[in-house]
């Protein structure tokens, strides 16, 4: 396996700054965000591609007719679409943020393992001639037997 990741590690001091102007660029959001539920999630509406054009033509339209409808509001509608598209570019560059962290971890996880399950490999064919070795190896060895098996055929 390549070894893509792990040469270098963040400072501790490097983890804790990031981690504090992450959190202080929550705190300038926060006024103006929200947090749902799985169930808010689910049940919201999906604004569909395209969509700001209908806002504006609704907006637009009730204006000149003078329609109105109890808890609807043309301007409060207008200042969702606002909010959504101010905070586009911080969900894009967050994304991106959380893709580039997300899959280091899944590389330096995968690399790490990589390398254990070799190395379990090698040292338990060294442990079939070393009872010592094969005793200090004991819970890795029951850990890798937890996990998918395939049945047992019985034989009469």
């Amino acid at each position: 396996m390549e070894n893509k990741v792990g040469d270098t590690v963040p400072s501790e001091d490097t983890i804790n700054a990031t981690n504090e102007e992450l959190t202080k660029a929550r705190q300038k959001l926060k006024p103006f965000l929200v947090s749902l539920s799985v169930e808010e999630r689910r049940r919201a509406l999906r604004f569909r591609p395209g969509g700001e054009a209908i806002v504006a033509l609704m907006a637009k339209l009730a204006r000149q007719t003078g329609v109105s409808l109890p808890g609807v509001s043309v301007e409060g509608m207008e200042g969702d679409l606002a909010l959504s598209k101010t905070l586009s570019s911080v969900e894009e560059n967050a994304q991106v943020l959380l893709d580039a962290v997300s899959d280091t971890r899944l590389q330096a996880l995968s690399e790490a393992w990589w390398a254990a399950t070799a190395l379990y490999t090698s040292l338990s064919r060294v442990a079939d001639s070393d009872p010592e070795l094969a005793r200090a190896l004991k819970p890795a060895t029951e850990f890798f037997a937890v996990g998918r098996r395939t049945p047992k055929t019985e034989t009469l």
